[in-house]
């Protein structure tokens, strides 16, 4: 429950503080509004820190509110994502809530979906199929996959491909 209070803190944190390290050049725009990319409200490079309501967006970086069909940052995504599918190329920090979430850079946060996918970082992955390339956390699906692992998996099948013990379990698998 601790964990869970830190999290929402993180994210309402992340929504209501000024953006930091922000990718672009000029000021991040408070909202965006996209039917599918370019055609949107903001062009698709600039950075989003306030809320972003697409079909199919896709901008630099987003801090905030984050609901659409298909959500794409090329860069760092911070805060609450919702919607079918969320990408993240440069990373996530927050909570992902879409069918099939994926992050390609650092992550640290919550992704809840059918497929959750994170390249590296501190999750919790919760969905039918969970893949994390190196990090730590908690997994609990139907299949969880990951390379580099310090943790708890639960579900049918279990991977861990770098275990110093087993790399294969159902049901339960962990490495601490």
């Amino acid at each position: 429950m601790k964990c869970a209070r830190q999290l929402l803190a993180l994210i309402a944190g992340m929504i209501v503080m000024a953006p930091a390290g922000l990718a672009a050049q000029e000021q991040p725009r408070a909202f965006e509004l996209a039917l599918f990319s370019p055609i949107q409200i903001v062009g698709p490079e600039a950075d989003i820190s306030g809320i972003r309501l697409s079909l199919y967006g896709r901008n630099a970086s987003m801090q905030g509110l984050d609901i659409g069909i298909i959500s794409h940052t090329t860069g760092v995504t911070r805060g609450l994502q919702l919607g079918f599918v969320g990408i993240a190329e440069g990373g996530f920090e927050g909570f992902q809530r879409t069918f099939v979430n994926i992050s390609g850079g650092p992550t640290r946060g919550f992704q809840l979906g059918l497929y959750n996918e994170a390249a590296s970082g501190e999750v919790f992955q919760m969905g039918i199929f969970n893949r994390l390339g190196s990090g730590r956390g908690f997994m609990l699906g139907i299949v969880n996959w990951a390379d580099d692992f310090e943790g708890l998996q639960i579900g049918i099948l279990n991977f861990i491909k770098v275990a110093e013990g087993h790399a294969f379990l159902p049901i339960v698998n962990w490495r601490f």
